[in-house]
């Protein structure tokens, strides 16, 4: 039950993430962005080891923490560019196809294979993605299914659809690295790698300057950092205790959910009777999901 109510708390703490991040992009610079709040993470995470103690097998930990820098870096950078070109509501359902993606990485590189019944709730939850990304208000008071262009011609949803297979390889891969240390310590270079690779990035291409842009959002700023530190926290915690396509699924139809709620009432999108059948389809896979 402690893995399962992490995972959730990560989804909220994501869904929440997301949203600031949305509102941020739209006026600053992603680059900036992503580095500011991966200095803000390497800080707290810092704290996190010191409080905890640090755990180590580097000859271990190497082969599989260093890839996943590279995919957490590069999935953060598609769903900020998401999140900037698209809505809410329409970007983050794509996510929940992760747990379906992660259950395969997940068989191939740790073993862990999912039941059948949870096979099916893992299923539901992707279905139920794809029917909340895909639907749009129609001229009644229902909904209408998107023409069958709406994937190619949205690019952030394209991104998410990108976020999510990048996502779910990096979960195998954290679940090796975390064995490997421990959460606080795993978090800490993650944290730190996409910090030096973004600094020295921008430092590179003589962008330092830009970080000046953030001075007028640093409350976002900070509110962004406490939310994605604590995100990030509670996934790995939750991967310590369960399975890493049950935390990736429980984690995903948190947000899915949270970020119909979140769009509504900080974005105004709507919500209509299309996206609620999406969201119990999802809810009702998540609890297939988490039988025994």
């Amino acid at each position: 039950m402690t893995g399962w109510l992490l995972a959730a708390g990560g989804g909220v703490c994501f869904a929440a993430l997301d949203a600031i991040r949305k509102r941020l992009v739209e006026t600053v610079d992603t680059l900036s962005l992503l580095l500011v709040l991966s200095v803000g993470n390497t800080v707290i995470y810092g704290a996190w080891v010191a409080l905890t103690g640090p755990k180590l097998d580097l000859n271990a930990y190497a082969p599989v923490g260093a890839p996943a820098v590279i995919l957490q870096l590069a999935a953060n950078l598609l769903l900020l560019k998401a999140l900037e070109v698209s809505d809410l509501s329409r970007t983050i359902p794509f996510l929940a196809l992760t747990p379906v993606l992660s259950g395969f990485a997940g068989q191939v590189a740790l073993g862990q294979l999912p039941n059948a019944l949870q096979w099916t709730g893992i299923a539901a939850v992707s279905i139920g993605a794809g029917l909340l990304a895909f639907v749009r208000s129609g001229p009644g008071d229902g909904a209408a299914p998107a023409d069958s262009r709406s994937l190619a011609v949205d690019r952030g949803s394209l991104m998410a659809l990108g976020t999510a297979v990048l996502w779910s390889a990096t979960a195998a891969l954290d679940k090796l690295a975390i064995d490997a240390s421990n959460a606080a310590m795993h978090a800490l270079l993650q944290a730190a790698g996409i910090t030096v690779i973004l600094g020295v990035a921008l430092a590179a291409r003589g962008d330092l300057a830009r970080l000046r842009s953030l001075r007028s959002v640093w409350r976002g700023c900070l509110w962004a950092v406490g939310f994605g530190a604590a995100a990030l926290a509670f996934q790995f915690m939750a991967i310590e205790r369960i399975w890493v396509s049950l935390m990736e699924t429980i984690k995903r139809a948190t947000g899915a959910v949270s970020s119909l709620v979140v769009g509504r009432i900080w974005f105004d999108e709507t919500i209509d009777r299309g996206k609620v059948a999406a969201v119990l389809l999802i809810v009702a896979g998540t609890a297939l999901s988490l039988l025994p």
